[in-house]
């Protein structure tokens, strides 16, 4: 028991020599037992070495001046390394996340007030068809925008392919640009608005023969040959010169796929029509009798920006829609004219079709119309989105007349295709009356009261804006960069 105790005491001198005082006396030169073993006695510390063949206690080391060094010097050694840490802990940056969860909140705010607007239930709307009115135009002249839709238009639902035919004659030789300006302006316009304004609707493919045929007649031989918009001679034979392109090209078409065909000649002075050519059984070929066509030289449209839509146009009036506007007098230029539409006249900077165009053509789903028919309140709010959007949300609002009459408002925004300014933006609100022909105005524009008495001034409407159109009451109650809140009231 003894010597294990002297063994733990051993051991806890040796951990502890540098504050453990000494358990008795040590004087140099007396016998130790180990090298290297180390002991204090009396404010020395005596260490064991070997002399000859002895163990024995060197003179020893004064300790007592380096105890208080060893001793706090690890206090303020650690202290100052402990204290910066608890400084980083107030850095943690609480200080940005109150203004990071702050930031976004205000966003939200404008959103609610706006939501805040009570929408008229839509329940309290009439179905789609009920606002479907009638016009009274018959005869020959088959284009209007009523209903019902003349059976000789071409289809305006579905996917269909059109030809392309590149002609010349003995006196008017072919034009590399006829191909190009087709190829790389009209076509690719056409097929890409078709679908897009249709929402998907509608899907036309514009093939092209891509060789010159060659009329062997003289280009005279039509008489065509009047100014550019002058009345074409009685004995002018359009249908003639068509007949012979096909006659030309059947070899290597099968006009059997085609719904309508193009004729397309150099620019010239020798022929002053372009445009449309609609008659029942233009020509039988391939089996099937086809009664549409468009023709003319390139000289109208070629080269031009604002008239890629040539093409577009004209074959609006294959689906049976008119000049919407008046498009004679002082009245065409006032503001609005011809902004919208490419069927205002076939230069429109804004060529997305009028809402009702797209109505007449079948091309909006029953969601996407708010109809008001038979009115059941005294006011109606609705929200009416971006027009070229292929959303569900409500495109346009009617309010029908009576049997041929109908006021309408679209939102027209900046976008596809289009060159609106900013001010051109907004609620397009107009009169269609079903039973006006083409070019005099069977669309009218409805304009903010009182507006400038001269001067330039947007056919739309914006936010606190009123018009008033007979009983009825326009107000703009809300913008957003895509759709207005728009409020009518009746009386």
């Amino acid at each position: 028991m003894k010597l294990a105790r002297s063994t733990t005491l051993c051991l806890v001198l040796t951990l502890t020599f540098a504050s453990t005082p000494a358990f008795s006396d040590v004087k140099p030169g007396a016998t130790c037992k180990k090298v290297g073993q180390k002991t204090v006695s009396k404010g020395k510390t005596y260490t064991c070495i070997k002399s000859g063949k002895k163990l024995i206690w060197n003179k020893g080391v004064i300790t007592s001046a380096p105890q208080p060094k060893i001793s706090p010097s690890p206090l303020p050694i650690i202290s100052p390394t402990l204290s910066p840490a608890p400084s980083p802990t107030p850095t943690p940056t609480p200080t940005p996340q109150p203004t990071i969860t702050q930031s976004p909140e205000p966003a939200p705010s404008p959103t609610q007030t706006k939501s805040e607007i009570p929408l008229t239930d839509l329940s309290k709307f009439q179905s789609m068809s009920s606002c479907r009115i009638s016009s009274t135009v018959t005869g020959q002249d088959r284009q209007h925008l009523g209903f019902p839709r003349s059976r000789e238009a071409i289809q305006y639902l579905g996917e269909h392919k059109a030809i392309t035919l590149f002609v010349y004659f003995d006196d008017l030789p072919a034009d590399q640009k006829q191909i190009d300006e087709w190829k790389n302006n009209q076509i690719p316009t056409f097929e890409r608005l078709t679908e897009s304004m249709s929402y998907g609707k509608l899907k036309y493919k514009v093939e092209t023969l891509d060789q010159f045929l060659h009329i062997k007649k003289s280009v005279l031989f039509y008489n065509l040959d009047t100014a550019h918009d002058d009345p074409m001679k009685p004995n002018a034979d359009v249908r003639g010169l068509i007949r012979d392109a096909v006659a030309v090209a059947d070899p290597f078409v099968d006009f059997s796929k085609y719904q309508f065909v193009n004729v397309v000649t150099a620019p010239t002075t020798k022929i002053g029509f372009e445009g449309v050519f609609m008659q029942p059984g233009l020509f039988t070929a391939d089996g099937v009798q086809i009664n549409n066509a468009t023709f003319g030289p390139i000289r109208e449209y070629v080269d031009d920006p604002l008239k890629k839509i040539w093409l577009l146009h004209e074959v609006g009036h294959l689906w049976g829609l008119i000049h919407p506007f008046q498009t004679g007098g002082e009245k065409w230029g006032r503001p609005g004219y011809p902004k919208f539409s490419a069927m205002a006249n076939g230069i429109s900077r804004a060529p997305e079709f009028l809402a009702w165009e797209k109505f007449v053509l079948d091309w909006f789903s029953d969601e996407q119309v708010a109809c008001i028919s038979k009115p059941t309140e005294q006011t109606y709010t609705v929200k009416i989105s971006d027009l070229s959007l292929n959303t569900s949300e409500i495109k346009m609002l009617i309010i029908k007349l009576n049997n041929n009459e109908s006021v309408v408002l679209e939102s027209r925004r900046a976008g596809r295709d289009s060159q609106l300014s900013k001010e051109d933006e907004g609620i397009f609100a107009y009169h269609v009356d079903v039973d006006v022909k083409t070019n005099i105005g069977a669309v009218k524009v409805i304009y903010k009261d009182n507006p400038p008495s001269s001067g330039w001034y947007p056919s739309t409407l914006h936010k606190a804006d009123k018009a008033t159109f007979r009983n009825y009451t326009i107000e703009i109650l809300d913008s957003d960069p895509s759709d207005e809140t728009v409020k009518i009231s009746i009386g």
